[in-house]
């Protein structure tokens, strides 16, 4: 994925759910989304694929973005 492949990326504070591959795994998250750079999606991840975690901040890299979609806003 690269910024361009999204036509209208959500504004920040939107509700994100991302999958992405690191490592050979597939993993998943759910966020708040804090903002985009050159090279990276920055989401404040809130859940992952075994259930809620402590919020922190998470910089996934678009070339491992498997999906997105957002919907809603905290």
């Amino acid at each position: 994925m690269r910024p361009h492949s999204i036509c209208h990326l959500p504004p920040p504070g939107s509700c994100v759910r991302v999958v992405y591959g690191l490592d050979g795994f597939e993993l998943f998250a759910i966020g708040i989304l804090i903002g985009v750079a050159e090279e990276q999606l920055l989401i404040e991840q809130q859940a992952d694929q075994y259930g809620p975690v402590g919020p922190f901040r998470l910089a996934i890299p678009y070339s491992s973005i498997i999906r997105f979609s957002a919907g809603g806003v905290r």
